[in-house]
């Protein structure tokens, strides 16, 4: 059904006319709301599709030894491990495991963020990582590099952050035991997270406040199609209102 301009509708109840208002007449308004919508869903799909823009496809990250964005066994990826390594299977955990100081697992990711799956108990100790070749700035620090804590008073499996804030693409990184504890890993996540997330709030926040006014024009209109909305005082003669 066509929706006649609201100006053209002639008032009810012996309300005076309203003055126009170009651009919020209700056709207008009628058709922001569902283009509005149309922009929120499509900023909700551009937001969970661009972190796997440029992923490399399961082929390529085979060929290529490449730890796509998501979870991998250590047992079954394409991990390289220098050093004395066995395997440990826990139940249905398979664990590579090191006693050696200095052995190291390399490994190439893309994506963004990375946690491993490691050990955590009192025969634990440090594990040293670096990302490209150089330390990690956010974890903690000594001469020998940048490392995250390992030791604990009880065993268990825990997945643990170990670098983050990456720019998109490809990264070598090494993950080595250190000097003092045993080294266990069951497995490596790889997370690819959204570019520029301040953009995609001001994109948001834009669009809902854009149809909470057309949503309120709409709702204005209608009250004055129905003729519910107030009267204006009458003007009295000195100037003043009666």
């Amino acid at each position: 059904m066509m929706i006649d301009h609201a100006e053209d509708i002639q008032p009810t109840r012996g309300f005076p006319p309203r003055s126009p208002r170009p651009g919020l007449t209700a056709r207008r308004l009628a058709t922001a709301v569902p283009v509005l919508l149309l922009a929120l869903l499509w900023g909700i799909h551009l937001e969970a599709t661009l972190p796997s823009i440029r992923v490399p496809g399961p082929e390529r990250a085979a060929s290529a030894g490449i730890l796509a964005p998501g979870e991998h066994r250590v047992v079954d990826a394409p991990v390289e491990l220098v050093g004395d390594w066995y395997t440990q299977p826990l139940g249905d955990v398979t664990s590579v495991v090191t006693d050696q100081p200095g052995a190291a697992a390399r490994l190439r990711i893309h994506g963004t963020q990375v946690l491993l799956t490691a050990r955590v108990g009192p025969e634990s100790s440090r594990a040293y990582i670096t990302v490209d070749g150089e330390p990690v700035p956010d974890l903690e620090r000594d001469e020998l590099g940048s490392f995250v804590r390992l030791r604990a008073s009880k065993a268990a499996d825990r997945d643990i952050v170990v670098v983050s804030g990456l720019a998109h693409g490809e990264h070598d990184l090494t993950i080595t035991n250190g000097s003092q504890g045993q080294l266990a890993i069951s497995a490596i996540i790889v997370e690819a997270q959204t570019p520029f997330p301040w953009a995609f709030a001001l994109f948001y926040g834009g669009v809902l406040l854009l149809l909470v006014v057309a949503l309120r024009g709409l709702a204005w209109e209608a009250v004055h199609r129905l003729g519910w909305a107030p009267a204006a005082r009458a003007e009295s003669p000195s100037g003043g209102r009666r």
